[in-house]
């Protein structure tokens, strides 16, 4: 039986930065390796255009004894009513071959929006995702928590670093 896990968040990110940016580092893998601190590795399996591409990411899980998650998700981009969306599943396994002390977790459904309200961005992202853990995700509800917060600071510490330069 999958252990699913579900998450909703809105994070408010004022109005210190362009819709262009936010959505610059958000989609981009090469990138996010440098940025995101669940991270071990992010990068672009095959891009077939701007708005549509495959990519490989491993997350690191902060539980003794489990091994990083990777995920094979294929990443849509699309714009409306000025309104961007990220739409992100699990592909086929069959794409990629599972590199070795991984465990691969899917992606059910995944869905971001970046809306700019006047001056104001925020982002709203639900998931579902089989985690793949050896017990269920509920579990582990604080550290879900705690990831949250750990990548909306180092978003926004990205974003603030592109502002700077």
């Amino acid at each position: 039986m999958p252990n699913l896990l579900a998450v909703k968040a809105t994070l408010q990110l004022g109005a210190e930065f362009t819709m262009k940016d936010v959505v610059k580092v958000l989609i981009d893998p090469e990138g996010r390796e440098s940025w995101d601190s669940s991270l071990s590795e992010s990068h672009t399996l095959r891009a077939f255009n701007s708005n549509l591409l495959t990519k490989r990411y491993t997350i690191k899980v902060p539980i003794p004894f489990v091994q990083p998650r990777e995920y094979i998700e294929k990443q849509i981009v699309f714009t409306s009513n000025d309104d961007v969306y990220i739409y992100i599943t699990s592909v086929d396994d069959s794409i990629e071959p599972l590199k070795p002390n991984l465990t691969r977790a899917r992606t059910i459904i995944s869905g971001t929006k970046v809306v700019k309200n006047g001056k104001e961005i925020r982002m709203e992202l639900v998931s579902q995702m089989d985690t793949k853990l050896p017990f269920p995700p509920v579990l582990i509800t604080n550290k879900v928590v705690d990831a949250m917060a750990n990548f909306r600071n180092d978003f926004v510490n990205k974003l603030r670093a592109i502002k700077e330069v």
